[in-house]
């Protein structure tokens, strides 16, 4: 680099500020422009009795990133930068969450090398982009506080910039699920909110409707009597717990519900009620396949003899309504009461019958994709050390892979072993399929009825034990429920009323004509896509704005025929059936109407010859090209031509193709060429079908004026010129 040092004893032989063993891509840890780790002496035994650094490999060449033939070390070259604002910022998430950092560089053939705490960092499954001007990071509890740095090199410059110190990664831990009481119950005239439950069950939370996905719900939410609602806890930092605990709200008040408010005459309405305490009998009473086979405590516990898929039980028991679920354990002597009592109906401790827990597997609740982690109740508790009761190597997940693949995901006891568990498919083809075990709290002892809307008078719905009755009123009717509690009247009854709106009344509709046309290619196929469903609607409803027409393909169809669109016809004729709707109530009346689209043929397109005429003396010059053209001379050829019956075929001419298609237009019956025409004129022919309802024409056919000059002589006088006679006498 002129400096008058030989390379070999230069640290820095281009003068770049970069040392030569970097720039080399050796190794220099100490930074101090030589080889390894200093000292390097023989008596320290870092360098060999003919100075060479022992440990490096003297056969590797240094480094030509640009190819250009030069080395690295010897090619002056500038650092990398950073912009301005463009260091990474320090980032803060949950655990799991991915976090992002970026820095943002004005060097366009930047190497970028990521490192947290200083140690460099390679893309896996924890990080990516490590070598990118942006980092991504699934982070996890380890990381929390770690420090994120950028080196910023060229390939000709080897020595980085680092980005700011002092970014740091912050992981705020996910907060457990929060522990509730399976059931908070209110009284109906105290208006309980959904702050009231959030106060009972205190902490930082958030109440839902759904296990997952939603909206929290506002404080100021009204509670609804049996109305399961699931509940996550947040930590100070914003995090949410990876589940939803599930409690019921018991309001001492039933809430009437319908399928629908206001019906049309002739359907049907469910109506069920909500949040009215129940007890086991009723249950009982609704299954007669369960075996109720024991007692404890609050709850009530219920055996169906029947092996099914992990899945099947779980689906039937979420059918059977709030209080329904399967079996959970909260204790180890709830375990010992429900396995004893299984064994002392002699079903317990056989190799043929297994029993369902209401526990499973979950994957967001298992990042680590651990066999033995992840495991949760149906009611939203994660399953503790203290409760756990695992056979010898059990979960195992097994049996196709050695770790996790969510192969055994759900769990069973007395599987060929007294009262411990095993983890089990969910459709294992009857070798793990099990029994189901059901637990229930609460009842209903009901009246419904209706009044009667002619007298007043009440009617009950006799032996109804259900949660919910469907009936056909044909006019609007009041319905009411009742309730008795443990043989107690309940001092409630709800009511609530039922419109039946009546169906409109069908309206006649006439039938569809067009000429046939060719905007679908072809004019003589008897499909047009120019029908006019909405003029059909106006025409059918006769000024009746309160109702709309539905239009079908087919009589049977439910979708109806977008009538916005023109509807092009796919056969001829073609019926069409529509049903009419009102627009308030919806309801559509219970007949359908039809009528039927038509295609009336248009003239046919013919070839026609030209008209050719002479020059004439009428203008008073038989060389000036004018000349007047009859064109009605032409009416028997092209009636010839177009065939048809006598008189079918009306003929028009016209000058211009846009007169010609305004049926408003007269024809001529002459045309007078002159000079401008140039001996040509094209005549366009209106050919209008009087045997069709809507007197479809053309304007297709066409023919061509041709003035034709007449013959002129090139020299009026000819000489003609001959030899004298060869006679010998020139005597001419």
């Amino acid at each position: 680099d002129g400096d008058n040092l030989a390379d070999a004893f230069d640290i820095d032989s281009d003068g770049d500020g970069c040392f030569d063993v970097i720039e080399a891509g050796f190794l220099d840890p100490d930074n101090d422009g030589r080889l390894q780790q200093a000292p390097l002496t023989i008596d320290d035994n870092t360098v060999d009795d003919n100075g060479l650094v022992l440990g490096h490999n003297y056969a590797s060449l240094p480094k030509d990133l640009d190819n250009n033939a030069i080395y690295d070390f010897q090619e002056l070259g500038d650092p990398a930068e950073i912009s301005s604002n463009g260091n990474p910022i320090s980032v803060q998430v949950c655990e799991g969450e991915a976090a992002t950092f970026s820095v943002d560089t004005p060097t366009a053939d930047a190497v970028f090398q990521w490192v947290i705490d200083g140690t460099p960092i390679i893309d896996n499954s924890t990080f990516s982009g490590t070598n990118t001007n942006s980092l991504t990071v699934n982070t996890d509890y380890v990381l929390n506080g770690a420090e994120i740095q950028v080196l910023i090199s060229r390939p000709t410059y080897a020595c980085p910039v680092e980005s700011i110190g002092g970014v740091v990664l912050t992981v705020s831990q996910i907060p457990d699920a929060p522990t509730l009481e399976p059931i908070y119950t209110y009284c109906n005239s105290d208006v309980p909110t959904i702050e009231d439950l959030k106060n009972d069950i205190q902490g930082s939370i958030g109440v839902f409707l759904s296990s997952s996905g939603g909206s929290a719900l506002p404080d100021d939410t009204l509670l609804v009597h049996d109305q399961t609602y699931y509940v996550e806890a947040y930590s100070p930092d914003g995090c949410v717990s990876l589940t939803r605990v599930e409690t019921d709200a018991f309001i001492s008040n039933p809430k009437l519900l319908s399928s629908e408010t206001e019906i049309c005459e002739g359907e049907s309405v469910t109506l069920t009620v909500n949040g009215v305490p129940q007890t086991s009998q009723d249950f009982a009473n609704a299954n007669p396949d369960f075996e109720r086979f024991l007692q404890y405590e609050s709850s009530s516990y219920f055996l169906k003899r029947e092996s099914m898929a992990w899945t099947d039980a779980y689906t039937l028991i979420q059918s059977l309504g709030a209080g329904a679920s399967m079996y959970v354990i909260n204790s180890k002597e709830e375990e010992d009461a429900v396995y004893d009592a299984l064994n002392s109906l002699g079903v317990a401790g056989t190799r043929e019958i297994h029993f369902w827990l209401g526990l499973r597997q979950l994957s967001s609740l298992n990042p680590n994709n651990e066999i033995d982690e992840g495991w949760q109740w149906l009611d939203g508790r994660i399953l503790a050390d203290e409760l756990a009761n695992w056979d010898s190597g059990e979960p195992n997940d097994c049996c196709n892979t050695n770790g996790e693949d969510g192969e055994e995901d759900y769990g069973q006891f007395d599987f060929n072993t007294i009262k411990t568990w095993n983890d089990m498919t969910d459709d294992s083809q009857g070798n793990g399929d099990s029994w189901p075990i059901f637990e229930f709290t609460g009842t209903t002892d009901v009246v419904w009825g209706k009044i009667n809307p002619s007298t007043g008078a009440p009617i009950f719905f006799d032996g109804v034990e259900t949660s919910y009755i469907t009936d056909y009123p044909n006019e609007t009717t009041t319905y009411f429920y009742e309730i008795t509690t443990n043989d107690q009247p309940f001092p409630c009854r709800v009511e609530t009323t039922i419109v039946v709106n009546p169906l409109p009344v069908m309206l006649p509709a006439n039938d569809m004509v067009l000429c046939d046309n060719d905007l679908d290619g072809d004019a003589f196929n008897g499909r047009v896509n120019d029908f006019d469903l909405q003029a059909q609607e106006l025409s059918i409803l006769n000024g009746d704005s309160s109702l709309e027409v539905l239009f079908f393909i087919n009589e049977t169809d439910t979708s109806a025929i977008d009538k916005s669109v023109l509807f092009g016809n796919s056969s001829n004729p073609q019926q069409l059936y529509y049903r009419l709707k009102n627009k308030t109530t919806g309801c559509e009346s219970n007949q359908t109407g039809s009528f039927t689209l038509r295609v009336q043929p248009v003239p046919p397109n013919i070839e026609i010859e030209p008209h050719y005429e002479c020059d004439d003396q009428a203008s008073g010059s038989d060389i000036d090209n004018i000349t007047t053209f009859d064109l009605q001379l032409n009416d028997t050829r092209i009636q010839t031509l177009l065939g048809g019956a006598a008189g079918q075929y009306s003929i028009s001419y016209h000058t211009t193709l846009s007169d010609a298609e305004d049926p408003s237009t007269v024809g001529i019956t002459s045309y007078t060429m002159t000079a401008a025409d140039n001996r040509k004129k094209t005549i366009y022919i209106r050919v209008t079908d009087n045997l069709t309802s809507l007197s479809c024409f053309t304007t297709t056919n066409r023919f061509d004026l041709v003035l034709t000059p007449l013959p002129f002589i090139d020299e009026p006088v000819i000489t003609f010129e001959q030899c004298d006679e060869s006679d010998g006498n020139s005597d001419g």
